[in-house]
């Protein structure tokens, strides 16, 4: 079950640099040892529902009237390994280790920065999906209002689909 949270985890290096964060979600679920973060990133973002791709594509005719960056899909990425500067999906790398993907975009509203981020054990491991946001002005306040709800479903959605059933010992 996707567990979600308001908080950054403190492993994780997304807020390095970013400056004042004006919103911040985190959505986690447990995941299969030995999957790797780059893995990850293609299951969470490049292979998303098609419920999905339609929304994206009804924001950006909206948003492409006021000027604002759209979503291409032009140098969208698959890979192995998502180096910094490179495109992963629809964001660029920002920064990595080799737990976390940091990728981001700013634009005249707001900046942002999300998070993939491999946490845990030998016996468990999860992965959390971070988001931060910082608004630049009052365009980008109005701008989130209405992509809120949908930013929220869509994660909690993606999160999901990677998540691998906790197994548990008779005890």
């Amino acid at each position: 079950m996707v567990s979600r949270t308001l908080k950054v985890p403190s492993e994780s290096i997304i807020a390095d640099r970013f400056g004042r964060v004006d919103y911040v979600d985190s959505y986690s679920v447990p995941v299969g040892r030995g999957e790797s973060v780059d893995r990850l990133v293609t299951k969470i973002f490049c292979n998303g529902p098609a419920w999905v791709d339609k929304l994206m594509a009804l924001r950006d005719a909206v948003v492409g009237c006021f000027g604002l960056k759209t979503a291409s899909k032009e140098g969208e990425q698959v890979a192995d390994f998502y180096e910094v500067g490179e495109r992963a999906s629809l964001f660029t790398v920002v920064s990595r280790n080799d737990h976390e993907i940091v990728m981001g975009e700013e634009d005249r509203h707001l900046v942002f920065r999300t998070s993939v981020l491999i946490t845990g054990t030998s016996d468990a491991s999860f992965v959390h999906v971070t988001t931060i946001v910082r608004f630049n002005n009052i365009w980008g306040r109005l701008y989130f209002l209405p992509v809120k709800p949908f930013h929220r479903l869509i994660v909690a959605s993606s999160v999901s689909a990677v998540e691998e059933p906790v197994l548990r010992t008779p005890g």
